[in-house]
C-alpha cells in the first residue's frame, strides 16, 4: 500500500499514456476511486502495450468499472450518422499514419543487435455488421483489445445488471473476487439460483470474446 489517491492516479495515467514498454501495472491496496480509474482509462485510449492492470483493494465502484470498460474491447453503435462520422475520422487517422510510417526511423537495437520492442501504431476499427437476432444493421467499434486482465477484486462493484451489459464487449479476464457483486453471485450459486451463475461464459458478441469473470 502506497496510499495513492486520485491525484497520483492522474499522474500515473499521464505517464502510462506515453509508455511503450510497460506490460503490467499493479496498484493494489490504495485509495484510487472512480476519478482515478477514469484517469487511467483515458491513458488506455492511447496505450496499446499494457496486458495487465491491477486495481485490487481500492475504492472503485460500478462507475469506475464502466469508465475502464468503455475504452477496452468494443462498443456497439446503432446510429448510422455516428458510425459514418467515426469511420471518416478513422480513415483520416489511417492516412496520417501511412504518411508517418514513411518518415519513421529504423527500429532501435539493444547492445546485442536485437531490435527493441516497439508496439505497432494502433488505429481503432469500425465494422458494419448485422444483428443475428433482429437483422438490424449496427457498427462494432473496436478499441483497445490488447489488455488481457483487469483486476478489480475487493472493490465496490455491485451492479449485476450493468456488469452483464458490459460483459459481451470485453476482451479478457475481469477479476472481481471479494466485491459485493461476486459475494452475491457466490451466495446465489450456493443456493442453486441458476440465473445468477455468472461463471457461465458470456455469449460472444461479434468477434469479441467478452469478459470472463473471476469471482473466487
Amino acid at each position: 500500500c502506497c496510499n495513492l489517491g486520485n491525484l497520483e492516479a492522474k499522474s500515473i495515467g499521464l505517464a502510462l499514456a506515453s509508455s511503450v514498454h510497460l506490460r503490467a501495472l499493479n496498484l493494489w491496496d490504495n485509495r484510487i476511486c472512480d476519478r482515478g480509474a477514469a484517469a487511467i482509462a483515458q491513458a488506455l485510449e492511447v496505450n496499446f502495450g499494457l496486458l495487465f492492470l491491477g486495481l485490487g483493494k481500492n475504492l472503485v465502484t460500478d462507475a469506475g468499472l464502466a469508465s475502464l470498460c468503455k475504452v477496452l474491447g468494443g462498443a456497439r453503435i446503432d446510429d448510422k450518422k455516428e458510425a459514418d462520422a467515426l469511420s471518416k475520422s478513422l480513415k483520416e487517422q489511417q492516412k496520417n499514419l501511412d504518411k508517418l510510417k514513411k518518415s519513421m526511423p529504423p527500429p532501435l537495437q539493444d547492445p546485442s543487435g536485437r531490435e527493441r520492442y516497439t508496439p505497432a501504431p494502433h488505429i481503432d476499427t469500425c465494422e458494419e455488421m448485422k444483428d443475428p437476432d433482429t437483422g438490424a444493421t449496427f457498427w462494432l467499434w473496436s478499441r483497445n483489445c490488447v489488455l488481457q486482465t483487469l483486476n478489480l477484486e475487493q472493490n465496490l462493484v455491485s451492479n449485476g445488471d450493468a456488469l452483464e451489459r458490459l460483459r459481451p464487449f470485453g476482451v479478457g479476464d475481469l477479476i472481481l473476487r471479494g466485491t459485493p457483486y461476486a459475494l452475491g453471485v457466490l451466495e446465489a450459486m450456493r443456493a442453486d439460483v441458476a440465473e445468477r451463475l455468472a461463471l457461465v461464459p458470456p455469449k460472444p458478441f461479434a468477434n469479441l470474446k467478452g469478459w470472463t469473470l473471476v469471482l473466487e
